[in-house]
């Protein structure tokens, strides 16, 4: 990529109720202490059955790596990268502010590097121009803390197109925002001779289609295709597998998901749906959903889930040259699961 491009951007280092059964109005008592039996003993039955599902459902499903509910990450061996990625942050409410303040603390004693914002910055319409208070209310006086002095690599979601989402490309009233252009690739260094690639895009514009569409596309294919870097991280606003409320995308499995396979991308991140979780495809890599940056849904377990999660948090990435790490944060800092993809084939 020419160096002049905008896109091209280098990382900079930074230091049930019980049932209710109707007893019978005719027959013997002894056929009635049979059927109050039966449905003790089907009862019975349901309710084995029930808590068996529910402890499968509380488990995680290993893809591949190692996973570790409810555990920290050990000690890095080595030089690494640490970073936080959450997404539908726009949505100006007490719950944000405590996940800020979750950040800040876990931030403190990570070595947190940089944040990715995976797009909805601003509800319900995105911002207009550089002097909306959008700024202030929903980024600038929420990420306070000191050890969140980084830079927030953001990008836009289908919401910010309410407004005009070049505003979000020029703004400079905070020098953590970085957003150089609607989709561009971030090159992170981890050590000597190792790196890491993040792909920003603009998954809205992939949706709508169109000759800015097939030119996005065209810049992933050429991306990838010539990455060296050890991780391939893709990151989205939207979906491509889910347990949420939207689901499955199906434009993104027909327009992305190809590119993710064929290129031997390691991790795809997103937000949209407003909860956080692990979904691993059949084909294609893990994908990380983590949208409950400032409100949060339900979600439903799936054949792809690995984990998932109601509530609000964030998700933290440590990148090492042999290793990666993904952990997610509850509303309070808490870590609720842990994951360590395998090293990718190209460096073994």
């Amino acid at each position: 990529m020419d160096a002049s491009d905008p896109r091209a951007g280098e990382f900079p280092r930074a230091a049930a109720a019980d049932p209710v059964v109707g007893s019978p109005s005719t027959g013997s008592a002894r056929l009635r202490g049979r059927r109050r039996k039966t449905w003790l003993v089907v009862g019975g039955v349901v309710a084995s059955v029930g808590a068996v599902a529910l402890y499968l459902a509380s488990q995680p499903r290993v893809i591949g790596g190692r996973s570790v509910p409810f555990r920290d990450l050990p000690a890095a061996r080595g030089p690494s990268v640490a970073w936080f990625a959450l997404g539908d942050t726009g949505e100006e409410s007490g719950q944000q502010r405590g996940v800020a303040a979750a950040m800040d603390r876990v931030a403190d004693r990570s070595q947190l590097e940089f944040v990715v914002l995976l797009g909805d910055n601003f509800y319900p319409r995105g911002v207009e121009t550089a002097d909306d208070p959008a700024w202030k209310r929903s980024f600038s006086d929420v990420y306070v803390g000191e050890a969140l002095s980084v830079p927030f690599y953001a990008l836009l979601g289908n919401h910010d197109y309410g407004g005009d989402p070049d505003a979000q490309v020029n703004w400079r009233g905070d020098e953590r925002w970085r957003m150089p252009a609607r989709y561009y690739s971030l090159d992170v260094p981890i050590s000597e001779g190792v790196s890491a690639q993040l792909l920003m895009l603009d998954t809205t514009q992939l949706g709508r289609g169109g000759a800015e569409a097939a030119e996005q596309l065209e810049w992933i294919e050429d991306e990838l295709r010539a990455s060296e870097a050890r991780w391939k991280v893709v990151c989205g606003h939207h979906t491509i597998h889910s347990g949420g409320k939207h689901s499955e995308e199906l434009w993104m499995h027909e327009l992305l998901e190809p590119l993710l396979v064929r290129h031997s991308v390691d991790l795809y991140v997103s937000g949209h749906d407003h909860h956080m979780g692990l979904m691993q495809p059949e084909c294609g890599p893990p994908m990380i959903i983590s949208g409950a940056g400032s409100k949060w849904r339900h979600v439903w377990w799936t054949e792809d889930t690995v984990w998932a999660g109601a509530g609000p948090g964030f998700v933290r990435v440590r990148m090492e040259p042999d290793s990666l790490w993904i952990v997610f944060h509850g509303g309070d800092g808490s870590v609720l699961y842990t994951h360590q993809l395998p090293t990718p084939a190209a460096s073994s």
